[in-house]
């Protein structure tokens, strides 16, 4: 047991050495923010700020809609809290949803369609489709447009 942590720590000190070594002086702030970028979409380049304009949401919504408060989506845009593990999985899963819906309508208006009430889902808003637990039913409405097959 004592051997496996004592790996953990020289692992960690070489990654911080490595860290390190590879940004230079570059500061804290900025690091921070491309580790998360990394982290947190699974892609290269995307944070929770570039997901949450792509989808033109509010940081209010957009912390509903990834299980944190408003102010915990706040400090992780600026990068003053990294996400727990469970937000990043939140987020990964509404940057594939937006992912996938940019392949069945026009990207610009996804946000649009998230606040607009659908009558496939009985007249809620997509958002409240997702805030309720049912994503699994915009993910089915996304294969049949996909399919081309009527539901």
């Amino acid at each position: 047991m004592a051997r496996k942590a004592a790996k953990k720590k020289t692992a960690r000190k070489k990654a911080a050495q490595v860290k390190k070594a590879t940004l230079g002086r570059a500061s804290k702030g900025k690091v921070e923010a491309v580790i998360q970028a990394v982290q947190l979409a699974g892609s290269p380049g995307i944070t929770v700020r570039d997901l949450r304009t792509r989808l033109g949401l509010s940081q209010p919504v957009m912390a509903s809609l990834i299980g944190v408060s408003t102010r915990q989506i706040s400090a992780i845009e600026t990068a003053q809290r990294k996400p727990s593990l469970q937000t990043r999985r939140n987020v990964n899963e509404i940057n594939r949803l937006r992912n996938s819906l940019a392949e069945v309508m026009v990207p610009e208006f996804i946000g649009e369609w998230l606040d607009t009430p659908n009558q496939a889902f009985d007249g809620l808003k997509p958002l409240e489709v997702i805030d309720r637990g049912e994503i699994d039913r915009i993910w089915q409405m996304i294969f049949y447009l996909r399919s081309g097959v009527s539901a």
